[in-house]
């Protein structure tokens, strides 16, 4: 059978006996037709006769052109010159003037379904009551309206953040009215034209109405807030289970919005949460330990906690302990401090781990007290931390039999900033300066004369940060603790 290409667009010279409201121009169907190989004819169908266009009114209504149905939304001119789409639905899904239905509530649900199916979003509007409560209610197609511009700058002369927006002045909508005193409301207005496109089928799971966090995406989310995993890398792993981005659902901005709302929703309570969940594991395992400290204010200020596994551990390879407070965390600007080691594999181990508000003598006074509790009051042999005052004074307090070195990462860190931008550019300055340090075969005397040769040749005799670190050497330079292998 021979299929048309294409439907005429000339004007007729006289009115036909069925088409669209006040078409001028018909141009509704694609230059080209796909057909599959078969001897089935294609399908026709009839154009049921769309709403009347909001410029003129016609005083007779013209018969609708026979033509071959396309998937996708048809396109109208009308009088006035502007293109109308006309979605396609199947009609036991296509809302009517005069369909009553139980409930409003049932109602709006069959109006989403159908703005699913045709590839647009929807959104509530104008509602009427009185004390029957709501006898009218206006539903619309979400680009209806223009969105006027409120200026760049609000009236306090804060900026605006610009926003764009898809408001097109859409005049398709729905309106239901109450009809009786059983709750049942009736379509009294069913606009179905568009002055957009819709929505083409790959991009319609993108679309507001067909995008919903179910259960199954809030779970997930929520189990991968508490290993830590984002919502950016849970949406990820969520299209991995799933097969693609087409059936999960939800967009990564909908993942984002939810990890928000669920910190939103705990927030207050997050530090008791904690707490909880320590004092749950603790009756547990009988070897994990933990103890905490609140504020005047009755905010956690200090926290510790050690489990069986890492309490095990120092008292295998506890002997010399290092004890870092560099780590700050993101939400809660609170100092994260563990007690790291090294096992007889050459491999970092955590002995535990504390958190502090603040960076004070008395903050890591407490923090030490209670690891040596956690540790059943057994002192490491060498502690080594940075150069913080506080810090010091804090294990002079704590440790009696525990020698105090200083990390030497830290230190050599600080050397390009205390030597100038020239010297710091020097390789064989630095180089000399790592063999001076590092030598772990030479004794004291060799020692000293190597570092006072290398200050006067580089002309650093008079650097005070120099005479400091040289006069407190016994506590950071690595061949005065060859006693420990």
């Amino acid at each position: 059978m021979e299929v048309p290409t294409a439907v005429p667009t000339t004007e007729p010279t006289e009115p036909a006996k069925e088409g669209p409201a006040n078409p001028t121009k018909v141009s509704t169907v694609p230059t080209t037709v796909p057909m599959e190989s078969t001897t089935e004819p294609m399908e026709h169908r009839t154009v049921p006769t769309a709403p009347t266009p909001v410029s003129t009114v016609p005083t007779e209504q013209p018969t609708p052109i026979e033509y071959i149905r396309s998937p996708r939304a048809e396109t109208y001119l009308t009088q006035d010159g502007t293109r109308e789409w006309i979605p396609y639905c199947v009609e036991d899904k296509k809302p009517r003037e005069g369909m009553v239905f139980k409930t409003l509530e049932k109602a709006i649900e069959f109006y989403k379904e159908y703005a699913v199916i045709c590839g647009f979003d929807v959104r509530s509007a104008t509602v009427y009551k009185n004390s029957k409560g709501i006898i009218q209610k206006y539903y619309l197609c979400s680009r209806e309206g223009i969105l006027e511009s409120e200026g760049n700058y609000d009236e306090k002369g804060k900026r605006r953040r610009k926003r764009n927006s898809k408001r097109v002045g859409c005049k398709a909508r729905i309106i239901w009215n109450l009809i009786n005193e059983d709750g049942e409301y009736k379509v009294t207005k069913f606009f179905e034209p568009h002055n957009h496109c819709l929505a083409s089928p790959t991009s319609m799971p993108y679309l507001r109405s067909s995008r919903k966090m179910t259960m199954v995406h809030k779970n997930f989310v929520n189990n991968n807030t508490r290993m830590n995993i984002g919502p950016t890398k849970s949406f990820r792993l969520f299209k991995e289970n799933v097969g693609s981005y087409d059936n999960v659902g939800a967009t990564m901005k909908d993942f984002m919005n939810f990890h928000r709302d669920l910190k939103e929703h705990i927030k207050g309570d997050d530090a008791k949460m904690l707490i909880e969940n320590f004092i749950r594991k603790r009756d547990v395992f009988n070897g994990f330990y933990f103890d905490y400290a609140l504020d005047e204010h009755d905010h956690v200020s200090h926290l510790f906690w050690a489990d069986a596994t890492s309490r095990k551990n120092y008292s295998l390879f506890g002997e010399m302990i290092s004890f870092d407070c560099t780590y700050d965390s993101n939400t809660y600007s609170m100092v994260l401090a563990p007690f790291t080691g090294v096992d007889h594999h050459k491999s970092c181990i955590t002995f535990g781990v504390g958190l502090l508000s603040k960076e004070d003598a008395q903050s890591f006074e407490w923090l030490f007290r209670t690891f040596l509790n956690a540790m059943g009051n057994c002192e490491p042999r060498y502690l080594i931390t940075d150069q913080d005052p506080a810090m010091k004074v804090a294990i002079n307090e704590v440790f009696v039999n525990t020698r105090h070195r200083l990390c030497l990462w830290h230190i050599m860190k600080k050397v390009p900033e205390k030597v100038g931008p020239e010297l710091k550019q020097d390789e064989d300055f630095l180089k000399l300066l790592n063999e001076c340090v590092w030598d772990m075969e030479q004794e004291s005397e060799e020692f000293e004369a190597t570092w006072n040769s290398l200050m006067v040749q580089y002309n650093l005799v008079e650097n005070g940060w120099f005479q400091h670190m040289f006069s407190i050497r016994e506590h950071w330079i690595p061949f005065y603790f060859r006693d420990l292998r």
